[in-house]
């Protein structure tokens, strides 16, 4: 299943403005008074103003660079990082260098991959970095049962969940 992000739906506004446009001159033929129908236009994007502000202002989506840096900070030589879902590791390696860090690094998408990570390297610290689009990948929901029965939140940076051994 494919998380859905609404930038994805940005070809829509070909139909989408010549909508409102159409709904104008609608609105114009049934008030007859050029005026209002500004003036209630005026009035909606007024409306809208706060949101945008709100949107502008702060993170949209995750900041992989940032999150970087809080996880080389956080581990150590010989560390396990492990993106989940598996996918994110590319998401994640554009920023972060686990030869660099000195840490080895793992993708899984359920509880049965995380399980054999954690029996493969048992004595080694072991950091799960999760976004929301486990909910797509996993969803039977195994693998955050298993990283509640096995690991604690460690931080949270900006729609990105980094979880550590107990």
């Amino acid at each position: 299943m494919m998380p859905m992000i609404p930038r994805y739906l940005i070809y829509l506004l070909a139909f989408y403005f010549p909508g409102i446009a159409v709904c104008i001159r609608y609105a114009y033929g049934i008030i007859g008074a050029r005026v209002a129908v500004y003036l209630a236009l005026f009035l909606l994007i007024l409306a809208a103003l706060p949101f945008y502000a709100g949107y502008y202002t702060a993170y949209s989506k995750e900041d992989w660079r940032g999150f970087a840096g809080v996880l080389a900070n956080r581990t150590a030589d010989g560390d396990i990082v492990v993106a989940a879902p598996g996918y994110m590791r590319q998401s994640l390696d554009y920023y972060y260098h686990n030869a660099t860090d000195r840490t080895l690094e793992f993708g899984a998408n359920n509880a049965l991959e995380l399980q054999a990570i954690r029996n493969a390297h048992p004595v080694r610290g072991l950091f799960v970095v999760v976004t929301g689009d486990i909910h797509a990948a996993n969803p039977e929901g195994d693998a955050l049962k298993w990283m509640e029965e096995h690991t604690t939140l460690a931080s949270r940076y900006t729609g990105i969940y980094l979880f550590v051994t107990k």
